[in-house]
Order: C-alpha cells, then sequence, then structure tokens
C-alpha cells in the first residue's frame, strides 16, 4: 500500500492552492507606501479581503518600502562620499 502511495504521488503531486488576484479599489491612487498599506487595512477591515491575502499585500508593499529606503540610503551615502572627495 505504501508503494501504491508513494507511486501515486509521483505520478500526481498534490494540487496547490491558487487564488484568484487581489483587486483592491484605490491601490493606484494611493499616494505613498502608508496610504497603500491603509487602503489593505481598510479592505481588511471591511471584509473585501481575507486576512492571509492582506497579510501577503502588506508584506509586498513593506518589501517596497525597504528597497525604496535602501535607494535613498544609497543615495545620500553616494553624495556624502562625492562632497567628502577631494
Amino acid at each position: 500500500m505504501t508503494a501504491a502511495r508513494v507511486l501515486l504521488d509521483r505520478v500526481s503531486p498534490p494540487l496547490k492552492a491558487t487564488r484568484e488576484p487581489a483587486a483592491l479599489p484605490g491601490m493606484n491612487e494611493a499616494g505613498g507606501l502608508g496610504a497603500r498599506a491603509e487602503t489593505v487595512l481598510a479592505a481588511l477591515a471591511g471584509g473585501a479581503m481575507a486576512a492571509d491575502e492582506a497579510a501577503e499585500v502588506l508584506a509586498a508593499v513593506a518589501s517596497a518600502a525597504k528597497a525604496i529606503e535602501t535607494d535613498e540610503l544609497e543615495a545620500r551615502i553616494r553624495a556624502l562620499e562625492e562632497r567628502n572627495d577631494p
């Protein structure tokens, strides 16, 4: 019986859950990342979005914020280095 299950798992792997893309009205019009996070939280509070979906979108917003922060810090460091180079 175990061999049959192993064979079946190889032939037909378990299905993964798929989800429709999240459509949030106002997300593209929201100004900054903070406003976008508020849009997600409002959708969650209003029942338009499930908690796991909101968590994934908020994680994406946080990743974007970190990337922007890194770019800004890199530009500031470069400006300081250029100012201090003779």
